[in-house]
């Protein structure tokens, strides 16, 4: 049921009306170490490609951005090596969420993904608190940990067969 709310989001017509912005971020990236001639791709180009486009969509403040986007790369990769700072920062990104709901519902109405799940209704009722953070929580790591792992295998398989690449231009 979730689906029917989220899946207007991501239809490619809907993305399509973000491709300037998304093409200007990327290129924004690859004009950062383009001189230099080499990237170390996921951490040059993918991972703050994707915080600088999924974040903003989500409705979080830019003055936050970074912060989680640093507390969910370290979430993703350090579960195993420090699960208490992990734990810790699981929590805080969870009250974080639960404050930028509550404050998003007493404000103005904004063009994003949790004015969606704010109006959203499933079987004529509104979507709980509970169900907002698991669905924001899951577009978190699903835009930045699942499509960046993704994405850098798309990159690294167009370097490996240049061929390929070339059918893509």
């Amino acid at each position: 049921k979730m689906r029917k709310v989220l899946n207007p989001l991501f239809l490619p017509e809907t993305v399509q009306k973000h491709k300037a912005k998304m093409e200007e971020v990327i290129n924004g990236f690859i004009d950062e170490f383009i001189d230099k001639g080499e990237a170390e791709l996921q951490e040059d180009l993918v991972r703050p490609t994707l915080a600088t486009i999924i974040l903003p969509f989500l409705g979080a403040p830019m003055e936050d951005r970074q912060m989680l986007a640093f507390k969910l790369d370290y979430l993703t990769r350090h579960r195993a090596d420090d699960p208490e700072t992990c734990a810790k920062y699981g929590e805080e990104l969870g009250e974080y969420i639960m404050a930028l709901v509550a404050d998003r519902r007493a404000s103005p109405p904004k063009d994003d993904i949790i004015q969606v799940l704010l109006d959203s209704k499933i079987d004529g009722d509104p979507l709980s608190d509970m169900e907002i953070l698991g669905t924001i929580t899951l577009i978190l790591f699903g835009g930045l940990d699942t499509t960046s792992a993704a994405l850098g295998e798309a990159l690294w398989f167009l370097i490996r067969e240049p061929e390929e690449a070339r059918k893509l231009l």
